[in-house]
C-alpha cells in the first residue's frame, strides 16, 4: 500500500467540487493508501473548504512548497534550465509539426513569418498563467518532490491544449496526468471574445478612431519616412554613459524631426517631463494607448483591440478540438494585431522600427506590417543569449547582434532573419565616458581605508520565490558581502543593483548590514531609475578590482564588465553547467559557492594574482569580435543609411541591400549573414 500525492495547479471551489475531490476520493478508497494534497495556487474559501471536506480521507492539505531555481536532479543541473533549455524545445518542436499546426500554416497562407509568430504563442513563457512552459516545469516539480517522498503522484492541471503531449511527457516522469476545467468552455470564450470587439469598435467610434488598415501609398513617401523607436523606460537624452532608450543617437547625426518615440505602457506613461525632453530636441512622442500618457495633447493611436471577426467564428466550431480553436484564435489575433500596426505605421510615417524586445510573439506582427508598408523591422541584440530556444527566435529584417557567433544560435532557435549584422556590444561606447565618474568612487572608497574593491552586479527578486529567485537568496548574497566588508577593513564594495529602488526593502533584515557597512565608507550603492537602473554595471565594475556577477544564468552584467576591461567572475548556485561560460575555468571564473569564490579572492589580493582568476580572454572575441566602443555608432549609421535610402525615394529591397553592402565594404562583409531565410529571398552583399 503506497502512499498518494495529489497535486492541484489551481484549487478553485468549483472545480475542488466537481471534479478534484471525487477523482481523490475514488483513488483513495480504491488504493486504501494515505493521502497528501498540495496545491500551487488557491482562491479565497477553497483551502478551508478543501481541508474540511479532506478530513473523511485523513488527508492533509498544504501550500506545495519549492524553490525553482534551486531545484537541482543528481548531477547538479538545474531542473528549470533542463526544461527551458533542452525538454521545451523538443516538446515545441513536436507540437510545431503535428498536423493541426501545419494544417493552420498552410490554410491561413499568412507565410513564414506566422508560423514563427505560432512557435512563440506555443513557447509563451509565464510562470503567472497556464502555459505549456508552465505545465511542464510543475510537472518535473512534482515528481522531484513525489520521488523524493517515495509517494505516486497525481497532478491535476488546468485544461489547456495541447494535454495528449503533456501527458506523454508526465508519464515519462513517472507523475500521472489529469485535466481539471478550469477556463471556460469555447462557446463563452468566443462570444466573450466577439462582445470585447463590438465594445472597443464602439468605443473606437465614438474617439473618432479609425480601426482597420489605413492605405498606403505604393511608394515610400520621401519626406515622411521616419524612424520608429520603442520606449522601454530608458529615454535619457543627455546622459551618453547612462542606458537609453536612444544609444544610438548621438553618434548617427539623425535629426529630432525623424525620429517618433511610441510609448505603450501604463506603469511607466509619457509624462511633463519626458515630453519636454523629447519637445527640446525635436522628437515626436506617440502613445499608443490612453493609459500610457499623462499628457493630452499628443497624438494618441488607441483602438487597439479586438475587432468582430466573423471568419474566425465561421471558421471554428464547438465540434472541434481545442487544439484546432486555439489555432484559429491566433490567426485572428495575428491578422487584427497586423492591421492596428499598419494603421499606427502608416499614420505615423515610421518606415523604420527599432527596439530590442523579441521575446513575445508581437514582433513577428510588427515585421508583417512594416513589411505591408515597404517599411523595416530592426532588432538588437541587449541581452548575453548563450542557449538556442524558442524563447528568443526572432523575425526581423535586421538583427544588429554583438558577433557573427550569434547568427549560428538564432539559426538553431528557428529564427528567421533577413540581414544578421554583427556590430559589437551596444554598450560599449559608455566604457570611456564612464571613467571618470568610476574613478571618483574608487578614490573616495579608497580614502575610508580600502586597499581592494570589489563590486557586485544582482538580478530582481520577487516575493514568491517559487518560480523566481526570492528575497531570501539576495539576502544570502548580500550578507555574505556586507559581513566580509566589516570584519575587513582592507575590503571596499560598489553594490550596482538590478532595481536600485527596492533593494532595501527587498533585504529585510540584511538591510541594517548594509546600512552598518555604508558607515564605514567603504561599501556604496549606486544607480538610479524608477523602473530599471539607468546606470550601467560597468560603472561599478571600472570603480573595482574585481567585479561580481552573482548569476551566471543571466550573465549580461558580467560580459559588460568582462568587456570593459575589468576582471570578473560568476556564481552558478543554480547549476547552469552546460553553458559555455565554463570554457572560462572552474574556480578561476565560474563558481558555485561564495566560500570557494571568496577563498580565490583573497588569495588573489593578498597572495598576488592567481593564474586566469576573472580573466574572459578566451572568449572576448566570440562575445565582440571589434571591442572599439563604436557599436552604438555602426547601429545608428546602418539606421541613418536606411533612412537617407526612404528618403532618396527607394524601394524596402533596395533599401535593405544597399544598407548592408555599405556595411560590409567598411566593416567586414564576414559580419553580416543570413539566418533561415529562403534561398534567393534578398539581394546579395558581396
Amino acid at each position: 500500500m503506497s502512499d498518494l500525492n495529489f497535486y492541484i495547479e489551481h484549487l478553485g471551489i468549483a472545480s475542488w467540487l466537481t471534479r478534484v475531490f471525487p477523482a481523490i476520493f475514488r483513488r483513495v478508497l480504491t488504493t486504501g493508501g494515505r493521502c497528501r494534497i498540495y496545491y500551487v495556487e488557491a482562491s479565497a474559501g477553497s483551502v478551508q473548504l478543501a481541508r474540511w471536506m479532506s478530513r473523511a480521507m485523513s488527508a492533509e492539505v498544504s501550500r506545495l512548497e519549492f524553490r525553482l531555481h534551486e531545484m537541482k536532479d543528481s548531477s547538479g543541473q538545474s531542473i528549470v534550465l533542463q526544461v527551458s533549455r533542452l525538454e521545451f524545445p523538443l516538446m515545441e518542436q513536436k507540437i510545431f509539426s503535428s498536423v493541426p499546426v501545419q494544417a493552420c500554416l498552410i490554410e491561413s497562407g499568412l507565410g513564414a513569418r506566422f508560423g514563427i509568430y505560432l512557435r512563440k504563442r506555443i513557447g509563451s513563457f509565464s510562470p503567472t498563467s497556464p502555459t505549456l512552459w508552465r505545465a511542464m516545469v510543475l510537472i518535473r516539480v512534482v515528481a522531484e518532490h513525489a520521488g523524493s517522498a517515495g509517494s505516486s503522484a497525481v497532478i491535476f492541471l488546468s485544461r489547456m491544449v495541447w494535454l495528449s503531449e503533456l501527458a506523454v511527457y508526465s508519464a515519462e516522469h513517472g507523475v500521472e496526468l489529469e485535466a481539471v476545467k478550469n477556463r471556460p468552455r469555447e462557446w463563452a470564450v468566443r462570444f466573450t471574445l466577439l462582445m470585447k470587439g463590438i465594445r472597443g469598435a464602439a468605443v473606437r467610434f465614438y474617439h473618432g478612431v479609425i480601426p482597420g488598415p489605413v492605405s498606403v501609398p505604393p511608394s515610400p513617401s520621401t519626406s515622411m519616412a521616419r524612424l520608429g523607436v520603442d520606449y522601454h523606460g530608458n529615454l535619457n537624452l543627455t546622459r551618453a554613459e547612462h542606458h537609453s532608450d536612444l544609444f544610438f543617437l548621438r553618434s548617427a547625426s539623425i535629426p529630432g524631426s525623424d525620429l517618433v518615440v511610441l510609448f505603450s505602457h501604463s506603469h511607466d506613461p509619457l509624462d511633463a517631463a519626458k515630453r519636454e525632453d523629447l519637445r527640446q530636441s525635436g522628437i515626436e512622442a506617440i502613445a499608443l494607448d490612453r493609459c500610457a500618457t499623462q499628457v493630452k495633447d499628443i497624438t494618441i493611436l488607441s483602438g487597439r483591440g479586438y475587432e468582430p471577426d466573423f471568419r474566425w467564428i465561421r471558421k471554428s466550431g464547438l465540434c472541434r478540438s481545442a487544439e484546432w480553436n486555439w489555432l484559429i484564435r491566433q490567426e485572428a489575433y495575428y491578422d487584427m494585431e497586423r492591421r492596428w500596426w499598419s494603421s499606427v505605421f502608416g499614420r505615423s510615417g515610421i518606415k523604420i522600427f527599432l527596439t530590442w524586445f523579441k521575446y513575445a510573439a508581437t514582433h513577428c506582427v510588427l515585421s508583417a506590417a512594416l513589411e505591408e508598408s515597404d517599411g523595416v523591422l530592426a532588432i538588437y541584440q541587449r541581452s548575453h543569449e548563450e542557449v538556442s530556444s524558442p524563447f528568443t527566435a526572432v523575425s526581423s529584417d535586421i538583427l544588429f547582434a554583438f558577433s557573427p557567433a550569434n547568427a549560428e544560435k538564432e539559426r538553431r532557435s528557428g529564427s528567421r532573419i533577413r540581414y544578421h549584422i554583427a556590430t559589437g556590444y551596444y554598450g560599449d561606447h559608455r566604457f570611456p565616458l564612464l571613467r571618470s565618474a568610476a574613478l571618483e568612487i574608487s578614490r573616495k572608497i579608497r580614502r575610508a581605508g580600502a586597499a581592494r574593491i570589489l563590486a557586485y552586479f544582482d538580478e530582481n527578486t520577487l516575493e514568491d520565490d517559487r518560480w523566481y529567485p526570492g528575497h531570501d537568496s539576495a539576502r544570502v548574497h548580500y550578507a555574505f558581502l556586507l559581513e566580509q566588508v566589516l570584519s575587513n577593513s582592507w575590503l571596499g564594495l560598489v553594490l550596482k543593483p538590478k532595481i536600485p529602488k527596492s533593494l532595501r526593502r527587498r533585504l529585510g533584515p540584511v538591510a541594517e548590514l548594509l546600512r552598518r557597512a555604508e558607515e564605514t565608507g567603504r561599501c556604496m550603492v549606486i544607480g538610479e531609475g524608477s523602473h530599471h537602473s539607468l546606470t550601467p554595471p560597468a560603472l561599478a565594475a571600472l570603480a573595482a578590482d574585481v567585479a561580481i556577477h552573482g548569476h551566471l544564468y543571466a550573465a549580461t552584467a558580467g560580459v559588460e564588465s568582462a568587456l570593459a576591461g575589468v576582471p570578473t567572475v560568476l556564481l552558478d548556485g543554480e547549476g547552469c553547467r552546460d553553458s559555455d561560460l565554463y570554457r572560462l575555468g572552474p574556480g578561476r571564473v565560474v563558481f558555485q559557492s561564495w566560500e570557494d569564490l571568496w577563498r580565490i579572492c583573497q588569495e588573489h589580493f593578498q597572495k598576488g594574482p592567481v593564474a586566469g582568476f576573472g580573466d574572459w580572454s578566451l572568449l572576448l572575441p566570440d562575445l565582440d569580435p571589434f571591442r572599439d566602443g563604436r557599436a552604438a555608432e555602426r547601429i545608428g549609421i546602418y539606421v541613418k543609411w536606411l533612412l537617407d535610402g526612404y528618403r532618396s525615394g527607394r524601394r524596402r529591397d533596395e533599401v535593405l541591400a544597399d544598407a548592408a553592402m555599405r556595411y560590409g565594404k567598411k566593416w567586414g562583409y564576414d559580419k553580416i549573414s543570413e539566418v533561415g531565410w529562403p534561398t534567393g529571398g534578398r539581394t546579395e552583399v558581396a
